[in-house]
């Protein structure tokens, strides 16, 4: 393996799907990965290009005195008045009831589609918490956004949390599968270039915050040719359930979670965070033939010593 110290140059966000590229054969996507996919910066960049006269079909922020008095101004086909309530509140999603009050006829609608298989969750709170995750929100941010706005409450904390497993599980399918595309189009590219099967990549990272004291971080594997994003390799040194165990060491319910929570732990990081690149880029080297038969026989590093010793002594 060669190692090339030269500066990597920021080319934005290559991590993106290309509306061309086929889909891979028997492969069907969930609901939340194709509103994900359709949530890129391309797509949003046209929603902005719209003219303004073009009526958007999404969601609108309307006083619910003011849906009153116009429904009270509509009536029945008997001629009966109607009367509008709510029912099933789910947060931000309830179903809308209008009654007639001369034949007592109901007229029931949802304010939003239903998502999952069970049709229990409704679409506006799912992308209620996907927005407050992509700002830094967060439940309790999300919880007084509502609260300002004299919204209803939205979901609690119970279904905030399996929501966003839902849209992990989903965003990690997303770009699994963008991932690999890349990599079989750097293979290709190397391959015509340069008649060679080994990739020449490079690497970076980067931390949540400022500092060698960050609690994340993570690094990146892209590609020389194609400068899309190969791999990613999150690093964490801390994990909120095993931080809430330690009051109860000792127990037999610690004893029970120590045998059961190591798999799904979030602390994958025992080390400095300066530490953090060079330890993640390695096992993206070691695992780039399990997980994409493809082998880094180049790196380009950006001058970090640490990242390039550690590659060189793991023989990855």
């Amino acid at each position: 393996m060669r190692v090339t110290r030269e500066k990597k140059r920021f080319h934005g966000n290559q991590h993106t799907k290309n509306d061309e590229e086929p889909e891979e054969p028997n492969k069907q996507p969930t609901t939340l990965e194709k509103k994900i996919r359709r949530s890129d910066e391309s797509d949003l960049a046209k929603e902005r290009a719209k003219p303004d006269n073009i009526l958007h079909k999404g969601y609108r922020i309307v006083q619910w005195s003011l849906f009153e008095d116009l429904c009270s101004k509509v009536q029945c086909k008997c001629g009966g008045n109607l009367t509008v309530s709510e029912e099933d509140i789910r947060g931000l999603g309830f179903k809308l009831v209008m009654t007639c009050s001369n034949c007592e006829n109901n007229i029931e609608l949802r304010s939003c589609p239903m998502l999952t298989k069970r049709k229990n969750v409704s679409e506006v709170n799912s992308r209620a918490v996907v927005a407050a995750c992509m700002v830094g929100l967060g439940k309790s941010g999300l919880d007084k956004f509502c609260y300002t706005m004299d919204l209803p409450q939205p979901e609690r904390q119970q279904t905030y949390d399996i929501i966003v497993k839902n849209i992990e599980s989903a965003a990690r399918s997303v770009c699994e599968d963008s991932m690999k595309r890349a990599v079989e189009e750097e293979k290709a590219a190397t391959l015509t270039k340069t008649g060679d099967q080994g990739l020449k990549v490079s690497g970076d990272g980067s931390w949540r915050k400022p500092g060698f004291d960050s609690l994340q971080g993570f690094a990146s594997i892209i590609g020389h040719f194609t400068q899309k994003v190969l791999d990613i390799e999150p690093k964490n040194r801390y994990c909120k359930k095993c931080e809430l165990m330690e009051a109860k060491v000792g127990t037999e319910e610690y004893f029970e979670y120590i045998e059961e929570h190591p798999p799904e732990c979030q602390a994958n990081h025992h080390g400095s965070a300066a530490s953090m690149e060079a330890i993640a880029v390695v096992d993206m080297f070691r695992r780039s033939e399990e997980k994409y038969n493809a082998q880094y026989h180049d790196y380009i590093g950006d001058g970090d010593s640490k990242t390039i010793k550690e590659i060189i002594e793991a023989k990855p």
